[in-house]
């Protein structure tokens, strides 16, 4: 079952495909972030998992980025907040409630 990073990812990669922003030619990215996401779903309640995700989270918002699934990506960052970018504000906090 997927966790809510990979949930997340999933709601944002199948609406950026219904609006014609993702394509079969971006699947090699789709799944690294794929990937991270599931890493990070793996990481959440592990001894080590604030660390693992701070390794992890820099390279993910940059597949994110390059795949225009980021506000700043698409250029529309003064529009609602998307999925991944609660997310990553979620995790920020989280983060920096546990340092």
């Amino acid at each position: 079952m997927p966790g809510r990073h990979e949930e997340k990812l999933e709601l944002a990669v199948r609406t950026a495909r219904d609006e014609g922003l993702l394509d079969d030619k971006d699947e090699a990215l789709v799944s690294a972030a794929r990937a991270s996401a599931r890493a990070l779903d793996d990481a959440e309640g592990t001894p080590k998992g604030g660390y693992i995700t701070s390794q992890i989270l820099a390279p993910y918002r940059e597949i994110l980025a390059e795949l225009k699934l980021t506000p700043a990506s698409r250029d529309d960052s003064e529009g609602a907040v998307d999925p991944i970018t609660e997310l990553m504000n979620e995790m920020e906090k989280r983060d920096n409630s546990s340092a």
